[in-house]
């Protein structure tokens, strides 16, 4: 009722509603016609700048708006009013100055080594801001914020078992940040069952794009007490395959075969030397020789991984048409034709 009554007074309805237009003017008129004129300018940056402390503008425009309107139409507005549009105007520039410099740090190769330890620290830097912004507003409006803080200590237990799932996972995160097992963009599998890419680690949770693009995310306190295998780390991939060969070759070319193939791999950039290349008769069958072939690629990368196994693989090819040699029937060719 007592909002009601406030209204009735002409003066004040006059005054809200100057205020409400002026500032829907601001914003739908005057702001977009600044953005405008900002793209015309050569240095993109300023565009940026704007729209980034565009919240902010807004909160100090609409103070300006009150400030400047009261004396006009001969009202008074309560301090505690136009004190939360200026903590507002300060709490929001303070995000949005994080915002962009994470941005800017974006740009630098640097930044990329360690975006997962700076991300992190970011989000903190925000989570914190708001923490004190909204500490500062209950402060303004009258509450008292020691009393209010003193008093968890009576309901210290209950807030800290409600709390105790948030507060693991943010130590979990701190944990993966100081121990440096995984960072943004790599390949990982947790747990030996959740595989994908590093989307973001937050303060709460760890989001993975999977191999079908799904953003699979999960509790930082899990991750943190999981078994995490980087294959990002790694600098080198395995090249593993067996090959069988016709049993009607004859001893004499398998034995060129397989040192020609040894060779190859030895003198091969690609293949690592530090790493043992093994390419042996493995076993003999009833229907072929097996020639085992084990090495390892100069590369971590999936799709450069296919293509040294390929160049490998047509190797292999080129050797047994030089030899002429013939790979083995499957087995199950072998039955079906014993059966005719």
């Amino acid at each position: 009722m007592e909002v009601f009554s406030y209204f009735n007074n002409s003066k004040i309805l006059l005054f809200w509603s100057v205020v409400f237009i002026s500032y829907f003017l601001f914003l739908k008129v005057i702001y977009p016609l600044f953005e405008k004129l900002l793209l015309k300018t050569t240095w993109k940056g300023d565009e940026y700048i704007f729209k980034t402390y565009k919240l902010p503008i807004s909160f100090f425009i609409l103070y300006l708006l009150l400030r400047g309107f009261q004396p006009v139409f001969e009202v008074s507005l309560p301090t505690t009013l136009e004190n939360s549009l200026i903590i507002l105007t300060i709490f929001t520039f303070i995000i949005q100055s994080i915002n962009l410099v994470k941005v800017v740090l974006e740009q630098h190769k640097k930044f990329n080594q360690h975006s997962h330890i700076l991300n992190f620290l970011f989000q903190i830097a925000k989570f914190s801001t708001f923490i004190l912004a909204l500490l500062t507003l209950l402060q303004n409006i009258g509450y008292d914020v020691k009393t209010l803080i003193a008093s968890l200590g009576i309901g210290g237990l209950a807030v800290a078992l409600a709390a105790k799932d948030t507060i693991s996972n943010i130590f979990g995160g701190l944990n993966l940040i100081l121990d440096n097992s995984l960072s943004k963009g790599e390949w990982v599998l947790i747990d030996g069952k959740y595989e994908g890419i590093v989307h973001e680690i937050g303060i709460r949770s760890l989001k993975l794009r999977t191999f079908n693009k799904t953003l699979l995310t999960l509790p930082n306190s899990k991750v943190a007490n999981s078994s995490v295998e980087n294959f990002s780390r790694r600098k080198v991939r395995r090249i593993k395959f067996d090959l069988n060969l016709s049993y009607e070759t004859s001893p004499e070319k398998v034995e060129i075969f397989i040192e020609k193939l040894r060779n190859f791999l030895q003198e091969n950039p690609n293949i690592s030397k530090e790493h043992v290349i093994l390419v042996y008769l493995k076993e003999i069958k009833d229907y072929a020789y097996t020639i085992m072939v084990y090495c390892f690629a100069n590369t971590s990368d999936w799709e450069k991984w296919l293509e040294i196994r390929q160049e490998v693989l047509l190797m292999i090819s080129r050797l047994l048409k030089e030899l002429q040699i013939n790979l083995a029937p499957s087995f199950l060719q072998i039955k079906l034709e014993s059966g005719k």
